[in-house]
């Protein structure tokens, strides 16, 4: 995991940008990486986030009343940066090691500190690429999206029913990041036991991170894939994240 103050940063960094679509992008227009979603479905899906979250940490309830259709563009200003900076708020008063209420390790703050980073800047990049193209997403929080997934997500939705078993351990290596390597372990067993990689996938950290949440295909020419291809796309295209 990363520092929580880079955490921090990153997340008010990531909040700030979707901020400005908010106020400046058209709040009708569609999601291309979220389909059936528009603008304001994104919107009223970060700020309800961030609101649990936030209630997670603190247990303390925070209504997640969300504007209605139609509602004018300050309105919807005002309700996501009022959710987002209490978040940020409540993150950074409270101690990264206590205990409070996750679905994935380690069970406290930290947990926090790292998803809502790195939630914020994946809907971050979703809001911008209602306009054109997305900013890119900083290598080192990419990298360490690619280890939640791994930690986090491919357990959980294992354990959901979502994701079936998966033969094979497919390696993650993140050419901008030294030493940034992750075995994706979608069979149910505990990842780091000796299991060999069958093929892997190599490339910029963002793009991988990105090929991971389904907001870019695993056939981009940014991503080389060696061993076997077959079963590196097989993973890849499995629902590892929700």
């Amino acid at each position: 995991m990363l520092p929580p103050g880079r955490y921090l940063e990153m997340l008010r960094t990531e909040v700030d940008a979707f901020a400005d679509v908010v106020r400046w992008g058209d709040l009708g227009s569609p999601v291309p990486s979220c389909p059936g979603w528009d603008l304001t479905a994104l919107i009223a899906h970060l700020g309800s986030i961030h609101r649990w979250a936030r209630h997670c940490v603190s247990d303390v309830p925070q209504p997640v009343s969300v504007p209605g259709p139609g509602s004018a563009r300050a309105v919807w200003v005002s309700w996501f940066t009022s959710g987002a900076d209490t978040l940020i708020d409540t993150l950074a008063a409270a101690d990264p090691d206590t205990s409070c209420r996750t679905f994935g390790p380690p069970g406290t703050v930290r947990f926090w500190l790292r998803r809502q980073a790195l939630e914020t800047t994946v809907h971050r990049w979703d809001a911008q690429a209602t306009g054109g193209q997305p900013a890119p997403i900083e290598p080192d929080v990419a990298a360490d999206g690619l280890h939640e997934v791994q930690e986090v997500f491919v357990p959980r939705q294992l354990a959901l029913g979502r994701l079936r078993a998966q033969p094979g351990v497919l390696r993650l290596a993140a050419t901008d990041v030294p030493g940034s390597v992750v075995d994706i372990v979608a069979s149910g067993a505990p990842a780091g036991q000796g299991q060999s990689p069958t093929a892997t996938a190599s490339g910029p950290a963002a793009i991988l991170f990105l090929v991971l949440w389904k907001r870019t295909p695993p056939d981009t020419p940014l991503l080389h894939l060696s061993g076997d291809r077959t079963e590196a796309h097989r993973i890849l295209t499995a629902p590892l994240t929700p």
